[in-house]
């Protein structure tokens, strides 16, 4: 460019050149130029250089891996060096290891505080290299989003070309905040404004709790193994890749207890959804949906206390913070943003009272009907309890007074747990008004 200044300066004649005019307004002229072009392609050149050689990595704190970072952050040293912080409860007890800020007793059982750089950017060393971590948040009423959590977004900004040390860093980070650990069933609740929390953990190697007849668990749990393994033939076919199963029948027999039981055998968690608040909406439910943990199975529990009627709550009501409406909880589970892979389940005392535009064929694929315990059931919660009773089992499912719920036999043999003799003695207590 410059090259192409000299030589236009070289061909004009020699009485323009001796023009200070003339030539004053030349040289400003090739100046602004060179500024011009300066502007224009220097921010290019940064942004090329940066594509080139810096990685950038971007977490919203609506997916769980956010809180990993802010887990994982606790525990760097650089990062509690920074001068504005951010502290905030532990997210779930269930990440990295326990390490509270405030120094406490090793058996401590209270909140653990984490402190991890706050809002603005903030250069970290980790492993001797440089790490730009930009933290910014927003009301969701200034994005224009109908949920009402402030979103969070973190991102971090590294030098390098090649994205192993993404991948590297992305495995550090998950190893620390989740680290191997006996497997457990984690239940899920979501609280609205904080997203999906972790509320119980249940060891996968419990002992059934909950007894069927016949091979119904089992049946249950190879039909969810069979759908987690047949993608591609619902893509194939053009079916919609959902799951649907309704349990209805008599109370305290044992249909929340299937669901965690059949999420144990085929290793999924379980997500619940607080339906029966005024304060969730239709809004908070498409969003909770639209979130959920992944490998998870999806409870609406007592269901006809939610939808007994397409008159329980309109869509007006629903839309100023009434609760959830029938139109908006069928969208929810089948409707155009319903997620594919999702396995629903429902659970009803009174299935007279659903309407059939919720279990018509499509939402729900299947249905179990719990009916009151059968003497086999008896017998093998018996077994449960007293291991190597031979006879006495057999004896008490005889004996139990019939139309007796599956959880008045339970809460008898809790009375008598340590006295099997007297458990049998008395099975005609059972028929006794509770």
């Amino acid at each position: 460019m410059i090259d192409s200044i000299q030589h236009a300066w070289a061909h004009l004649p020699d009485s323009l050149k001796q023009n200070q005019f003339f030539s004053g307004g030349f040289i400003l002229g090739a100046v602004g130029l060179l500024g011009a072009l300066f502007r224009k392609w220097v921010p290019r050149g940064v942004a090329l250089i940066k594509r080139q050689f810096m990685l950038e990595m971007t977490f919203n704190n609506d997916d769980p891996v956010f809180e990993w970072i802010v887990v994982w952050l606790n525990d760097q040293p650089a990062a509690q060096r920074v001068r504005s912080v951010a502290v905030t409860l532990k997210p779930d007890s269930s990440l990295g290891p326990r390490k509270p800020l405030l120094k406490a007793a090793e058996n401590d059982t209270r909140p653990q505080l984490l402190v991890t750089p706050g809002l603005g950017t903030h250069l970290l060393f980790h492993r001797g290299r440089p790490l730009w971590l930009t933290r910014s948040a927003a009301d969701a009423k200034d994005q224009g989003s109908m949920d009402t959590r402030r979103k969070e977004v973190i991102h971090i900004r590294m030098v390098a070309r090649s994205r192993k040390l993404i991948e590297d860093l992305l495995t550090e980070i998950r190893d620390f905040a989740v680290p191997p650990r006996e497997p457990k069933t984690r239940v899920h609740l979501y609280t609205g404004y904080t997203g999906w929390k972790t509320i119980r953990q249940i060891p996968a190697n419990l002992a059934r709790s909950v007894v069927l007849p016949d091979d119904t668990l089992e049946s249950l749990a190879a039909d969810v193994q069979r759908f987690k393994s047949s993608r591609a033939w619902y893509q194939k076919q053009g079916i919609p890749y959902r799951r649907g199963f309704l349990l209805h029948g008599v109370s305290g027999a044992g249909k929340t207890s299937t669901v965690l039981e059949v999420a144990r055998l085929t290793g999924h968690d379980l997500a619940v959804l607080p339906m029966a608040s005024p304060f969730f909406d239709d809004s908070q439910l498409q969003n909770a949906m639209l979130s959920l943990p992944p490998n998870c199975f999806v409870l609406f529990e007592d269901v006809d206390c939610i939808t007994t009627g397409r008159e329980m709550k309109s869509a007006a009501d629903a839309s100023v913070g009434r609760g959830v409406s029938f139109h908006g909880f069928l969208n929810a589970i089948d409707g155009v943003l319903a997620c594919d892979g999702t396995i629903t389940w429902m659970s009803t005392n009174h299935r007279d009272k659903l309407d059939h535009a919720l279990i018509r064929p499509g939402r729900v694929d299947r249905e179990v009907e719990y009916l009151h315990a059968t003497a086999q059931q008896a017998t093998k919660l018996f077994h449960n309890f007293f291991p190597g009773s031979n006879g006495t089992g057999e004896k008490f499912g005889e004996l139990m007074p019939p139309g007796t719920a599956m959880c008045r036999i339970q809460t008898h043999l809790l009375q008598h747990r340590d006295d099997p003799q007297a458990a049998l003695e008395h099975v005609a207590d059972l028929a006794k008004p509770s």
